[in-house]
């Protein structure tokens, strides 16, 4: 079941440098405390439509991007160190302080995209154990990324706007992974 959907959780921020996760309060409750949260819904229910939210945006005179740039500009900041944190989602679970190789393999997750943003359901997901497992999984993140930009460059149901737009955000995940790889392996 999607435990998300029924009660508000906190989202978890982590600090790589610090190897900390601190709990933060949700976007909607940022937002509520500064009377934004009905223009974000709003944002939220035409998301998917690029003209439409444009539209809204400039109907309301606000951004969706800006309003979670000013919620992460508020929250992100590690009370420790003061660096920027990292959202990792609610279904992240910490590794121990100590285990500074497990850290490690989250930040890379994180570089090449991976969140542990999810509806409940799934829960954490999988984390590599060990290098080698690490690589497999770069890996696998490559043969599918490139799956899908392969997939999106032939899709004759987009629009070039629409395959632009995929083969864009495909691509670079390629390039995220692939870079990811070669550090890695050094």
């Amino acid at each position: 079941m999607c435990r998300y959907a029924f009660k508000t959780y906190k989202p978890h921020f982590a600090c790589f440098s610090c190897r900390k996760s601190f709990k933060k309060p949700p976007i909607e409750d940022y937002l509520r405390q500064r009377g934004e949260l009905q223009p974000y819904k709003q944002f939220l229910s035409v998301s998917l439509n690029k003209a439409k939210l444009k539209k809204l945006e400039a109907k309301l005179g606000l951004s969706r991007e800006g309003m979670e740039q000013a919620y992460l500009d508020a929250v992100s900041t590690c009370p420790d160190c003061g660096e920027r944190m990292a959202d990792l989602g609610l279904d992240f679970k910490p590794p121990k302080k100590t285990d500074a190789k497990a850290w490690r393999i989250i930040q890379g997750m994180y570089r090449v995209g991976h969140c542990f943003h999810t509806c409940g359901c799934i829960g954490f997901g999988y984390v590599p154990k060990d290098h080698s497992d690490y690589l497999a999984y770069l890996r696998s993140r490559l043969d599918s990324y490139s799956h899908a930009l392969k997939r999106v460059s032939e899709n004759t149901e987009f629009t070039p706007s629409e395959r632009d737009d995929a083969r864009s955000y495909w691509g670079e995940r390629v390039k995220l992974v692939e870079k990811e790889i070669a550090t890695s392996e050094r």
